[in-house]
């Protein structure tokens, strides 16, 4: 039983007359076969001009769709240079958050060069607690827009905020995640330099994990903040008056964030091992993350 047609929106059968004869087009010119190079080429202009107009169309929820593949579902954060949106994929349906700049910044290379960088960097480092990045694309305005694994449960401002009790258990396994990251970044030579609170981010969950994010001022180590063109960097609380980067600024900043969820944990036991990594992190010398992350194990 011939079906063909049936369901299909009206004109259907005017789409694909038309796709034929485009695909005519593209494997034949005047009935002689094309070489396999031009093909290819043609095939490459026509996926370009759909991308550029299917851009402009509005997804069902009204979303914009971004290198026809992520429907951007708008901006979850917004500063003065850059901005993050919350993307969905059109076709895995899976979350991703974009950073990239504010559109009166497209034309801001300085600003663009970072989000550069940051991608550079984000992809030396692969780490379960790290914030995945998954892809660099450029928008139809030009600006740079590093995509990278969506989070979805907030960050550790956010717990700390919340007015809550923190389990022992679930401080544990946040605090883990923070050294294991940490030994990951200055093990691949790197400081992240911006270690605070709304930068480490939590999984969704009832058991979440914790993941580093924002690499947009990391160094080197021993690399200077002027090197970047800035005199000091960091979340004020948690930044350093030594504007040379060494792994000691990131765990100083770490033994404050540990001690501020301490002062929230629900019952005080199994917290001395925490109590004595914290104190030890904020002196910040004498001791890396490895060897944080070992005493909590050994714990």
């Amino acid at each position: 039983m011939n079906v063909a047609g049936e369901g299909l929106p009206p004109g259907m059968d005017v789409v694909a007359s038309r796709y034929a004869e485009l695909w005519r087009a593209v494997r034949l010119h005047e009935g002689v076969p094309r070489s396999q190079t031009d093909v290819q080429f043609l095939l490459d202009q026509v996926r370009s001009a759909l991308d550029r107009h299917v851009s402009d169309l509005a997804g069902d929820d009204g979303c914009d769709l971004i290198a026809n593949s992520f429907w951007d579902e708008g901006v979850v954060h917004a500063g003065d240079r850059v901005q993050m949106h919350r993307l969905r994929h059109r076709d895995l349906g899976t979350h991703h958050a974009m950073k990239t700049l504010v559109p009166d910044n497209a034309a801001d290379v300085v600003s663009a060069g970072f989000i550069l960088r940051e991608a550079r960097i984000m992809q030396r480092l692969r780490h379960p607690a790290i914030v995945a990045a998954d892809v660099l694309l450029r928008l139809s305005d030009g600006r740079p827009a590093l995509v990278m694994e969506w989070m979805g449960g907030g960050s550790i401002a956010n717990l700390l905020r919340s007015g809550g009790p923190i389990g022992a258990t679930a401080l544990r396994r946040i605090v883990s995640g923070l050294l294991g990251g940490l030994a990951a970044i200055h093990e691949a030579g790197l400081v992240h330099a911006d270690i605070s609170p709304q930068n480490l981010l939590l999984t969704k969950g009832d058991d979440p994990a914790l993941k580093i994010a924002d690499f947009g001022i990391a160094l080197e180590a021993n690399e200077s903040l002027a090197s970047l063109g800035i005199r000091r960097g960091g979340t004020p609380g948690f930044d350093d008056e030594n504007r040379t980067a060494n792994p000691e600024r990131d765990l100083r900043a770490a033994g404050k964030i540990v001690a501020l969820m301490l002062e929230r944990l629900a019952s005080e036991g199994g917290s001395s091992a925490l109590r004595e990594i914290a104190a030890m992190l904020q002196e910040g010398k004498g001791i890396t993350a490895r060897d944080a992350l070992a005493r909590l194990g050994a714990a």
